[in-house]
């Protein structure tokens, strides 16, 4: 859990992975500046490690003299691979079942809400989690990975480096592990090859892969659900969330979100007649109707009313991203036993213009770790509260006394 100090956090636990790797290292990556991983990465490299590094700043990275953090990698003999879609991923596999199937038992899967980067570690609200030896966990995201590459496209630099092939991975080499399972929004996407731009990601309308899974879990509660997430911008989670309370006033439904997501009575109205003109402008076209339901919208105040405790994370009267640390995760535990959790925000952008992706744990076997989740979760929701900061806020606000 971040934040952490960066000896304890999941970059030097990255660090560790990457140093212990005997055969191959599939990483799947937004955002990626930390130094020590990429000393490690060299290292690896040095002991004829083969390296596969799927990279969103890839894309940019092409307009850099430098070539930026992707011509470092690339310099080292790691081939870097970008897509034309959002690459949204925190993933790496250890050792996993690239070559060989059978190495699906013995390696390693880190996957969560944190990306390569010191504020990651060090100063954002989030969540790594490691699983090792999980063979349908393994195969899911190597076949994920396998899937980014071969429809990526190169990061045009240093162009002596060998192309590391893969084994196909089928879904009849999948074995269901009733405990584990694993959502990806690539399944909301066609794949297909542009003459002039290459391999290509292509949006299918009414696919909700990974949206589809929070609510199967939603409305499957029977006791709490804790929900942890920088955004709350899914309509179909949200109707989840709503039903779910309507169906049991006494389900215990808490979400915790990161101060951005606030929203005033004035705005949220102010929003709900934009959708309402944006359906009357779209007349019976599905297609426009869908655009308008699908748009940026902030359900926070909306919940609120539901009668849905809510809370947000400030570090400031007013959220921006140049001082604020973000409350990052992207989390959710349902009744004590059941966790979601990795890279996916809670917003139909996450759905369709982003690849994504949730691992799902359950029962004793995770009580573990999913008690852990549960630990972090109400220590957020109670921030402050032992010193009185809140209160203090408030009685600065109401007596117009304090700071201005």
């Amino acid at each position: 859990m971040s934040p952490q100090p960066w000896s304890e956090s999941h970059l030097a636990r990255m660090v560790e992975l990457i140093d212990g790797s005997e055969r191959s290292i599939d990483v799947a990556m937004y955002s990626f500046s930390d130094r020590a991983i990429l000393d490690a990465l060299q290292r690896t490299i040095q002991h004829k490690i083969e390296v596969h590094f799927l990279f969103q700043t890839a894309s940019d990275d092409r307009g850099v003299a430098s070539g930026g953090m992707s011509g470092q990698l690339e310099d080292l003999g790691i081939e870097v691979r970008w897509i034309n879609k959002i690459m949204h991923h925190k993933f790496a596999i250890f050792d996993g079942p690239r070559a060989d199937l059978g190495y699906a038992a013995s390696g390693t899967l880190a996957s969560g809400s944190g990306n390569w980067s010191n504020s990651a570690g060090t100063r954002y609200d989030e969540n790594t989690l490691g699983v090792a030896g999980n063979v349908e966990l393994n195969l899911r995201f190597q076949r994920e990975v396998n899937h980014l590459w071969d429809n990526g496209r190169p990061f045009v630099w240093n162009e002596g480096i060998a192309s590391i092939g893969h084994v196909v991975i089928g879904d009849a080499d999948i074995a269901d592990d009733p405990d584990v399972d694993a959502v990806f929004t690539s399944a909301n996407f066609t794949t297909s090859v542009s003459t002039r731009y290459g391999p290509t990601f292509s949006v299918e309308r009414g696919s909700n892969e990974v949206a589809d899974a929070w609510v199967r879990l939603i409305l499957g509660a029977q006791r709490s659900i804790r929900i942890a997430s920088g955004h709350l911008r899914s309509r179909p989670v949200v109707e989840a969330l709503l039903a779910a309370r309507a169906a049991n006033p006494d389900l215990d439904i808490r979400v915790y979100l990161d101060g951005q997501e606030y929203i005033s009575e004035y705005t949220h109205d102010l929003q709900l007649r934009e959708l309402e003109q944006c359906l009357v402008d779209a007349g019976d076209s599905v297609a426009r109707r869908e655009d308008c339901t699908d748009r940026g919208f902030l359900f926070a105040y909306q919940v609120h009313q539901a009668g849905v405790p809510l809370r947000f994370k400030y570090y400031a009267y007013r959220w921006d991203y140049t001082y604020a640390p973000q409350m990052h995760n992207k989390y959710m535990i349902v009744d004590d036993e059941i966790l979601l959790t990795g890279s996916y925000n809670l917003s139909d952008n996450a759905e369709h213009a982003t690849m994504e992706n949730d691992v799902i744990l359950r029962g004793p076997r995770f009580s573990a770790v999913i008690d852990q989740y549960i630990d972090a979760f109400d220590t957020m929701w109670v921030t402050g509260e032992e010193d009185g900061l809140y209160d203090g806020l408030l009685n600065d606000v109401v007596a117009g006394t304090g700071a201005t």
